[in-house]
């Protein structure tokens, strides 16, 4: 009120329509003179107005009180017209200036001692609070209709941490891979690796063209699904192996081999009657009968891939003197699929190292991933039955796993079990130990796939 009330003596009081109005002339009305003097006369104060004093309605009140001096009478009870005063505040601003300072007090007052109010958090948590402890009562009343929301009371944790417990997100269930398939061969007699029941391969491992004939003439007769050939035992292309202690380069080159791989293929092919050819070339250092320079064996593989005769190439993924990677594409590049391969006759590899080589294998594109390797004891051939099953749920490529040896004679005829989708049979000559003659492997298989 203070402050309002110096401001107010600031203010002059604006000309009275009827008393302060200047004529064109711009004299003062003579009437507005005559009341000035009289109010200098009278000694009346100048917060008041000219209507009033004109009106004869106004008192005299000292200077504390005028403050709180009543309006004057509306104009319907005088008679005259009201004077508009010049800008005086509402009624509403007055009273809202005289209630700031006691909101700032009850403000600054609060923190001493005052409660707060409640915040919507914190109502939400006793809503909360009170609708699982009435659920717990209703359960207490009726334990036939426990609700799974109750507050669990053997142990004391919060409410926030019980709630966040109750929201445990799902396991992801992992998706399932699928399964690609690698055709072998064209026509009625083509294979397909990956599905139905495990595909048997019949070995051929002569050494002269007459042997090559003759047991390819044999396998066909046994009806297996595809054959394999293994060059590395034709002596036609031995001339291309140089000791690898002597260091002598080889007497031809690769190219000069060529004739003689044609003409065993067409002879094969005319006796197996459309059966898929596998051609593998093995080199010494995976058990194989012949050690190749890199360029001999990438022309040879090359070379075969180009040959109609040939329906798939096997490729040794693991070796160290090229690059395996671009060998397998240019071998793919020529429409062949490829028998990624690792072999050790030495020794089984631990599971963790077997799934480490089955991924460098499939690293390198190969269609299809093969390991081999010789156990020394049950223990080994369980490891490789344990890492096919692992590996044919984890990869989308066909997959063989064999433990060699007569041990591991049961990793050949698991393959419904395992996933291994390939079993080496023997009709003549077994080309690795362990290997079954294809008409009792045939019986088992059938009679595991059901």
């Amino acid at each position: 009120m203070w402050l309002f009330g110096r401001k107010r003596k600031k203010k002059e009081s604006a000309p009275v329509q009827g008393f302060g109005e200047q004529t064109e002339s711009g004299s003062l009305d003579l009437e507005e003179k005559t009341f000035r003097e009289e109010q200098k006369e009278a000694d009346i104060p100048e917060e008041e107005s000219p209507a009033e004093v004109h009106a004869g309605t106004a008192e005299t009140v000292p200077e504390e009180e005028t403050d709180t001096q009543k309006e004057p009478d509306s104009p319907q009870e005088t008679g005259e017209e009201t004077p508009q005063r010049p800008s005086e505040p509402p009624q509403a601003e007055m009273a809202q200036a005289e209630e700031a300072p006691e909101e700032h007090a009850e403000e600054e007052a609060a923190p001493c001692g005052m409660e707060e109010t409640p915040s919507e958090e914190n109502s939400s948590m006793e809503n909360q609070e009170e609708q699982l402890l009435r659920k717990e009562e209703e359960a207490v009343a009726d334990p036939e209709t426990v609700s799974e929301t109750a507050v669990p009371d053997q142990k004391n944790v919060s409410l926030y941490e019980w709630g966040r417990k109750k929201k445990k997100k799902k396991k992801k269930k992992k998706k399932a891979v699928c399964k690609k398939t690698v055709r072998l061969g064209q026509g009625e007699r083509s294979v397909v690796l990956g599905e139905g029941m495990p595909k048997i391969c019949v070995p051929v491992t002569g050494r002269t063209l007459e042997e090559i004939v003759d047991q390819a003439s044999n396998a066909a007769s046994a009806f297996p699904d595809f054959v394999e050939w293994r060059v590395d035992y034709f002596e036609e292309i031995h001339p291309l192996e140089a000791g690898p202690s002597s260091g002598e380069l080889p007497v031809n080159t690769v190219s000069s081999v060529f004739p003689a791989v044609d003409r065993a293929l067409k002879k094969m092919a005319d006796v197996l009657n459309g059966l898929p050819i596998l051609f593998t070339v093995r080199t010494a250092t995976e058990g194989g009968q012949i050690a190749l320079y890199p360029e001999d064996y990438i022309g040879l593989l090359l070379h075969a891939a180009e040959r109609p005769e040939v329906s798939a190439i096997d490729v040794e993924e693991l070796r160290a003197d090229s690059d395996m990677e671009i060998l397998t594409r240019e071998i793919q590049a020529r429409h062949k699929p490829v028998i990624g391969s690792a072999h050790f006759f030495g020794k089984m590899p631990k599971k963790t190292e077997q799934i480490e080589l089955m991924d460098r294998i499939s690293r390198t594109g190969a269609d299809v991933l093969k390991l081999a390797a010789m156990p020394s004891d049950s223990r080994g051939v369980l490891k490789m039955m344990e890492m096919a099953e692992e590996e044919n749920r984890m990869t989308d490529k066909p997959v063989i796993a064999i433990a060699m040896g007569k041990i591991g004679m049961v990793s050949r005829i698991s393959g419904a079990l395992t996933g291994s989708c390939v079993s080496f049979g023997t009709v003549d000559a077994e080309s690795a130990p362990g290997q079954i003659p294809v008409s009792t492997l045939r019986t088992i298989l059938e009679a595991l796939q059901g």
